[in-house]
């Protein structure tokens, strides 16, 4: 009895990997606490790249990581992958993650993820890019077949479909990242 529920996320991760076109699936408490643990990756002095329309909650989380982690997000317009250009190819910028939403939550605006991941490889090949997933689901948008680093779904969203799921899932095909997640996911 005690191990079912264990076994029964594990297969859930299983699952969410397979419809994701990813290798690594790890399924966390909600959407927040998704992208609370990929911010985990960040230390201090990092840069942040955003799209200037994102869900409230992500917006409060980088004013909390600027605030008392010395994280900088700049805000930009990501439906134009060239407004990425300045922050990525400036000499004196940290830039260590890319934070894509698309569509984005209200605005339904859609970022090129294929060419915003081709541009942050060439100019920061060790930034990560990382897609919200929320709005589409793996069963409309595979950002990793895009060339994204990693993606995370609220799953209490479209994912699970009746909205009665409170849960997160992210998703990678990153040995690199998948190895570091025993230690983010019980640093807090």
């Amino acid at each position: 009895r005690t191990l079912f529920p264990y076994t029964t996320l594990f297969r859930s991760e299983h699952h969410i990997a397979k419809i994701s076109s990813a290798r690594h699936a790890f399924a966390v408490t909600s959407g927040m606490g998704a992208l609370d643990v990929i911010f985990r990756l960040l230390k201090p002095g990092d840069e942040i790249i955003a799209g200037n329309d994102l869900y409230g909650g992500s917006n409060r989380l980088l004013t909390y990581l600027k605030t008392h982690n010395g994280i900088i997000t700049h805000h930009v317009s990501t439906t134009e992958p060239s407004t990425l250009l300045p922050f990525l190819t400036s000499p004196t910028s940290n830039v260590a993650m890319v934070l894509l939403e698309t569509p984005t939550n209200p605005l339904l605006q859609i970022a090129d993820i294929a060419a915003i991941s081709a541009l942050v490889h060439q100019h920061r090949p060790d930034a990560i890019v990382v897609v919200d997933n929320t709005m589409m689901s793996p069963y409309l948008q595979r950002p990793l077949e895009h060339g994204a680093d990693l993606v995370y779904d609220s799953g209490t969203k479209y994912l699970s479909g009746h909205h009665d799921l409170m849960a997160g899932v992210i998703s990678c095909n990153r040995e690199d990242i998948a190895k570091v997640r025993p230690l983010i996911l019980h640093s807090s």
